[in-house]
């Protein structure tokens, strides 16, 4: 505790460990933001920062801390720039692909498929706040009531994981806590062989969907959490040569690439605090159409961008995307149904007709494959797509 007699400061009790801890988080949440930006950017390099951190912890709380504790605090602090501190055990786990803090006593995760309460919690409502707040600073995401939900990635901070995080704050939710969900993408991201040796589909499955996405346009639909992206990541990689050229355009950096040297990644750019420059998936899939792509991959389909990557495909590109559908066959309704929302002069009919261009559509639910169909045509006196069950199931 600190107090003033006459114009002396004396100190009756030391901070201890976890009062540094905090106080560093607020000096670089707030009025040392920039250096954590800096260093996430590589304008700084990681030691000369921890040094510099060093000497703020010593000049700001120097009279105030031991030795050993500036020491213990400058280490958990170190974590907690570069990692994400109670949580990098469940980021670690390689068994882990998701998770959510319900609140600070709860913090949830899903392993090999199925959901648990991990072990982790936060101390108190405050030390949960400080940690999103910093989550937030250190991703440069403005968190006010105009940017209340987010969703951004973290591809620096894990050297086997891209992170991507969805977070809500409490202005939108029922409680008076932000809600924090992240999943996990394996930078080394699992091929068909390895897909096969977790039950996610049968050999044969695999090497029928290789070949399909050489041949055609596909989609690989289900609900979130399913296994799409990391179906579409083994696919495309197998499936599109180094001949071939390929752009991915994506909201989070889902599906990368070991060692394709044509495949072009791009992004939507989202207005975030003060800036107003924005470019949509929708406006990046329609320039897509103008440049020289043997493929066209949009990582999620989910809005207007749809009419796009239907339209390449109808015009002889091949196209691979995922999208939410319950089954192979009702997945392309939700499509022709966002493609309406560019072009409302075509009808869902002649949207459908446009989609009988993909010639495969892969279901999956639990995070293996449960359905495969073929898209055999267009049966012109009941206007409807043919769709036929896949002989590999």
């Amino acid at each position: 505790m600190l107090f003033k007699k006459g114009t002396k400061e004396q100190i009756s009790e030391k901070m201890t460990v976890k009062e540094l801890l905090d106080d560093m988080i607020d000096d670089y949440t707030g009025p040392k933001q920039k250096e954590i930006v800096d260093v996430r950017r590589g304008i700084v390099p990681k030691d000369v920062f921890m040094d510099n951190a060093a000497a703020h912890m010593l000049k700001t709380y120097g009279n105030k801390s031991t030795e050993t504790d500036r020491k213990q605090a400058l280490g958990e602090f170190e974590q907690y720039v570069f990692g994400y501190y109670k949580l990098q055990g469940l980021l670690d786990d390689t068994d882990i692909s998701d998770i959510r803090i319900v609140n600070a006593g709860c913090v949830r995760c899903k392993r090999l498929g199925k959901r648990e309460t991990s072990n982790i919690k936060f101390g108190s409502k405050e030390e949960y706040k400080r940690f999103i707040d910093f989550v937030a600073a250190k991703n440069q995401i403005n968190i006010s009531n105009v940017n209340a939900i987010q969703t951004f990635t973290d591809n620096k901070s894990h050297p086997d994981y891209i992170l991507r995080f969805t977070l809500s704050m409490p202005i939108l939710n029922s409680v008076d806590n932000a809600y924090l969900h992240i999943r996990k993408f394996p930078r080394n991201f699992p091929d068909t062989k390895q897909l096969v040796s977790m039950g996610v589909l049968s050999s044969a499955q695999a090497e029928y969907l290789v070949n399909r996405a050489k041949k055609g346009s596909m989609f690989i639909c289900g609900k979130s959490g399913a296994g799409k992206s990391i179906l579409l990541n083994a696919i495309k990689e197998e499936a599109i040569t180094q001949d071939r050229s390929c752009l991915v355009i994506q909201e989070n950096e889902e599906i990368t690439t070991k060692n394709h040297p044509e495949m072009i990644f791009m992004h939507p750019l989202v207005n975030r605090g003060e800036s107003k420059v924005v470019y949509t998936l929708d406006e990046l899939s329609t320039a897509a159409l103008l440049m020289d792509f043997d493929y066209f991959i949009i990582g999620e389909i989910k809005g207007p961008e749809a009419f796009d990557m239907l339209n390449a495909s109808f015009t002889g590109h091949i196209c691979l995307s995922t999208c939410h559908g319950e089954s192979s066959q009702k997945a392309l309704d939700k499509v022709a149904v966002n493609a309406q929302k560019k072009n409302e002069k075509l009808s869902k009919t002649e949207l459908m007709q446009m989609l009988a261009s993909f010639q495969t559509v892969v279901y999956m639910k639990d995070f293996r494959v449960a359905e495969i169909s073929e898209i055999a045509g267009w049966q012109e006196d009941q206007q409807r797509i043919i769709y036929r069950k896949a002989e590999v199931m």
